[in-house]
């Protein structure tokens, strides 16, 4: 299958992403370019919240319903928040000609993004060939199959004891509304999207509150984050951790609508609530986002923002009187309390996990300034000179031309999250919990300020540079330093390879295993395995339902042929009938238990494959009663494809 085949999943793909969002952004009041660039983080707010109310009414989620939902909800806030938008017009500015350079960056990354996706997924058909995969295909094609994409709900999908349960639904009841065949395709459309679009957009909003008076900025800063492998390319592919990224490509939305919400008048006067209100809604519903995405992404936007947040206080205070002051101490401290409190809840529903050393802390450190490589789970190959030269210069010329300080030290929050995830040493697990102490994981948030340092280590250069230039010719400061920020961009484009293309290319490979680059080991499904996959739709009756081993591709012949599998992800809370056939099922000739327990699970095939993935892990133990090998009795071959084969079983008569 070719991209231009998914060029309909991925045009639902950028329409779920933005529409709904730049809707409600309208209806809550903001203007110009604030529109799209809080749409991601807005439609995601919308699409992740709608479900769950739906869940509660009973209505099911498909598109023509959710588009209804989006309809009905941005008609009430227009509606309550008519006055104010009426007193807030004057507020937000609306498109500017500099809005071309956001334009032109996005285009720029968008483009380097598409080909090291493309390049390293091969086939938009073909599944990420990993632990988390499993799950979220599998959650995606329940969606598609019941209509329920609750978070409350999303649970069942490894937890058949309880029938529920919560998990964060955000990711898969987007991706099931841009479903039209295949739950693969529209997954592989939507991180597309994702790493392309949605990433390079929420860094122009970041960009905008950090260094305002830097249009070139828009340009810049989604070009340098475009050269990061950390993230997006490596989240999206690790795991697979596409609910993670979805939440981290939103924290920079939600940290710029908070600094817009909290920052002073232009001349230095208060600002009133009513004027700010519309970022603090529109900021308020981006924390929804980020939370039903991944609810650890929202200690990873308090981390991030507190910065931000406090240099806001600093500037303020000083407008207000002591009573004032008072006030806003008062909810500097609730910031903090408040978010301890949600720091504690985060984390103690987090078991802990242990993990090994990676790297010294300060080495840690100057391997995430160059996006380098640590051990086997570092984030890029090689340590990019060009990414920590301008990360470097970024952070100086932000102190030296007095812009947006404060980036700098979310900047230094994220790399001390880092270390402290790299070096075990320090004793740090506990307090990284709600990030399951995952140095991938925590990598994750190094790009999102290393990014606008290393933007702005460009665009510092050519502020610098075109005033010397203007001084010296006579010439026009902004012109001239927009025609230097275009030459270094360009220059730091070429000079790093096309942004690394070749690096993120391959880390993409490595996620979805492609022969051409050599990494077809410690694979769930061949190609021939899914091709069989597909067929089983057709070749099975209504209902059918297979037993087989997870860490085969059995698991996958629910997202991908729509045939219900007992086990819908590699390690789960199985029902006791299911959990008793992982351990016996190879005694089906001597114990009538086992012929009761697929009775009642309603089972009629079993899938069998030698080629086992993640051999090693302790989790095959649950399935030891599923051998790579046919056991004794009367089965009837159905199909079979690569090393894999479904047999019907005939010996329960």
């Amino acid at each position: 299958m070719s991209w231009w085949q998914a060029v309909d999943e991925t045009t639902l793909a950028v329409f779920w992403f933005f529409v709904p969002g730049t809707l409600l952004a309208w209806a809550l009041g903001l203007r110009g370019a604030w529109r799209v660039l809080s749409a991601p983080a807005l439609s995601v707010a919308v699409l992740a919240a709608l479900p769950v109310l739906f869940g509660l009414v009973g209505a099911p989620w498909r598109p023509v319903t959710a588009a209804a939902g989006v309809a009905v909800l941005v008609g009430l806030v227009a509606l309550l928040c008519r006055p104010l938008r009426r007193r807030t017009a004057s507020v937000w500015p609306g498109f500017r000609a500099t809005d071309a350079w956001a334009v032109a960056g996005v285009a720029v990354a968008a483009v380097a993004a598409f080909v090291a996706m493309r390049r390293g997924m091969g086939d938009p058909s073909f599944p990420p060939q990993t632990w988390d995969a499993v799950f979220h295909l599998n959650a995606v094609r329940h969606i598609v199959d019941t209509g329920d994409a609750s978070s409350l709900d999303l649970g069942v999908v490894s937890n058949t004891v309880s029938g529920q349960g919560f998990y964060p639904g955000a990711w898969h009841s987007l991706v099931a509304l841009t479903t039209t065949e295949s739950v693969v395709v529209a997954s592989n459309a939507a991180s597309l999207v994702l790493v392309a679009v949605v990433w390079p957009v929420a860094l122009v909003a970041l960009a905008r509150v950090v260094v305002p008076s830097w249009p070139w900025a828009g340009l810049a800063v989604p070009v340098a984050a475009t050269a990061y492998v950390a993230f997006p390319e490596r989240m999206v592919t690790w795991g697979t951790l596409w609910p993670n990224a979805l939440s981290y490509a939103l924290v920079p939305v939600a940290i710029a609508l908070t600094a817009v919400a909290l920052r002073p008048a232009a001349e230095g006067s208060p600002r009133s609530v009513v004027e700010r209100a519309p970022a603090v809604l529109a900021a308020g519903a981006a924390l929804v986002a980020v939370a039903l995405a991944q609810p650890s992404g929202l200690l990873a936007y308090a981390l991030l923002a507190t910065p931000a947040v406090v240099a806001c206080w600093v500037s303020s205070v000083r407008s207000y009187a002591t009573r004032g002051r008072i006030a806003l101490t008062a909810g500097l401290l609730v910031w903090f309390v408040a978010w301890a409190g949600a720091y504690r809840v985060l984390a103690a529903s987090v078991r802990t996990y242990d993990r090994e050393r990676t790297s010294a802390a300060v080495d840690a450190v100057v391997q995430a300034v160059g996006d380098g490589r640590l051990g086997s789970v570092g984030t890029g190959e090689t340590w990019s000179w060009a990414l920590a030269i301008l990360t470097v210069v970024g952070a100086v010329a932000l102190f030296v031309l007095r812009e947006g300080r404060w980036a700098v030290f979310s900047f230094a929050v994220s790399l001390a999250l880092f270390a402290l995830a790299a070096d075990t040493t320090l004793g740090a697990r506990d307090l990284l919990r709600p990030w399951y102490a995952d140095v991938v994981r925590l990598a994750g948030l190094v790009p999102i300020f290393g990014a606008l340092l290393a933007g702005a280590g460009l665009v510092g250069g050519a502020v610098l540079v075109g005033r010397l230039v203007a001084r010296r010719r006579s010439a026009d400061a902004g012109r001239a330093t927009a025609a230097v920020a275009v030459v270094l961009v360009a220059l730091f484009v070429v000079g790093s390879g096309w942004l690394r293309v070749d690096e993120r290319t391959r880390e993409v490979a490595g996620g979805y295993a492609a022969p051409i680059y050599g990494n077809a080991t410690n694979i769930l499904t061949s190609a021939e395995e899914l091709d069989m996959l597909e067929r089983l739709a057709e070749e099975l009756p209504d209902g059918a339902r297979i037993l087989g081993d997870p860490f085969t591709g059995s698991a996958l012949a629910y997202a991908v042929g729509g045939v219900d599998v007992v086990y819908t992800h590699v390690r789960g809370s199985w029902e006791p009938d299911a959990a008793y056939l992982g351990r016996h099922f190879a005694d089906i000739e001597t114990d009538p238990a086992v012929c009761e327990a697929l009775g009642r699970l309603g089972v009629r095939y079993l899938y069998i494959d030698p080629d086992l993935y993640f051999v090693g892990h302790a989790a095959h133990d649950l399935y030891r009663g599923l051998g790579s090998e046919l056991p004794e009795g009367d089965f009837t071959l159905v199909d079979e494809g690569g090393s894999a084969a479904v047999y019907e079983i005939d010996e329960c008569g």
